[in-house]
């Protein structure tokens, strides 16, 4: 009975200490930037969806201070704090982005610019804040010198389109085991299994995504002598004038067999909607995976940035790349 006692005793003495080097997130903000009294905020972006900002907290300051305790999904996690007001009639903004991690964190701004502010209790920040002063040369050098780091599985993430999937591979190939299984580092191993990137003389290659509609569509169901698979979103400002011109090709061309199949790299299902009723292509064949930067398409077709497109034979040949509406014209024209 004796030895049960004390086999208890030593195992709840195991746990309490477990308990105790656990961490609860708070960050401790100091500052004389901010008025009495004013709001300031905590916001992230889940999967770096810069539609579906979350606002997670938001607290009035108080003597210069306030601290942050309500906790993330998860660690580390990119965020900005910021407040924004009036002071003296004249309008203000003050923000930072912290790396923040689940320990006790201070964030200090006294005397100095708010975006110099001094951030205490976060490794993630501080590499950050290494990349910021160039003491790293490139998100490379940074991924190289951090594998254990997750900032580095989100640096790869942002940059995997940029350095092709060979790059990618090697770099990702780096990273231990832990941040492999970060939600970013899931991201680019699914790049890395997706991406084909075609070139010009290549095959197009076939997808199925859902129309605005709901319906899904494949892409090989599009029977025309030429199509143009243009990659837009609403939020890209090129892409909307991009599209203005582009409607007149299609109306000119598309009794002669010409379709253009237009891949938004939206997330918010409405403003795409709404961009396709203002932009007047609704008689284009419209789809979207609504995954933004971590669309499947985009992936498969290595797209760095929108616009974009390829333009397709009726062989199902890729004959060109990144095509203008000028361009396109004078090669309908021939061809058609």
């Amino acid at each position: 009975m004796k030895k049960i006692i004390l086999l208890i005793i030593i195992l709840c003495s195991f746990i309490s200490c477990d308990i105790s080097k656990k961490e609860n997130f708070s960050l401790s903000v100091n500052t004389d930037l901010i008025p009495e009294n004013e709001y300031v905020y905590i916001e992230y972006y889940p999967e770096n969806n810069f539609d579906t900002k979350i606002v997670l907290d938001s607290i009035r300051i108080k003597n210069n201070k306030l601290t942050f305790e309500k906790p993330f999904p998860y660690f580390p996690i990119s965020t900005v704090i910021y407040s924004k007001g009036y002071s003296d009639s004249k309008k203000y903004y003050e923000s930072k982005r912290i790396w923040i991690e689940n320990s006790k964190m201070t964030f200090t701004a006294k005397d100095i610019d708010f975006k110099s502010g001094i951030v205490t209790g976060s490794d993630t920040h501080q590499i950050y804040e290494k990349l910021k002063r160039e003491d790293y040369k490139s998100e490379e050098e940074l991924i190289i010198e951090n594998p254990t780091n997750i900032i580095s599985a989100y640096y790869l993430n942002e940059y995997k389109y940029s350095y092709g999937k060979a790059k990618t591979l090697k770099l990702y190939n780096q990273l231990s085991d832990n941040v492999k299984k970060s939600k970013d580092g899931i991201l680019i191993d699914k790049y890395i299994q997706i991406n084909k990137s075609p070139i010009v003389g290549d095959k197009y290659i076939d997808f199925e995504i859902q129309n605005q509609l709901g319906q899904k569509v494949k892409f090989s169901s599009i029977k025309n002598k030429m199509i143009l698979l243009e990659f837009w979103a609403s939020w890209c400002g090129g892409c909307r004038k991009s599209n203005e011109k582009l409607t007149q090709v299609h109306a000119k061309y598309k009794s002669k067999g010409f379709e253009i199949c237009a891949i938004s790299l939206d997330s918010d299902k409405n403003k795409w909607i709404k961009a396709i009723e203002i932009d007047s292509i609704k008689n284009w064949v419209n789809l979207s995976d609504l995954k933004r930067n971590n669309s499947e398409i985009k992936m498969l077709y290595g797209v760095i940035g929108v616009p974009d497109n390829f333009l397709i034979d009726q062989n199902g040949e890729i004959i060109a790349r990144d095509i203008s509406s000028e361009e396109l014209d004078k090669l309908l024209k021939n061809k058609l």
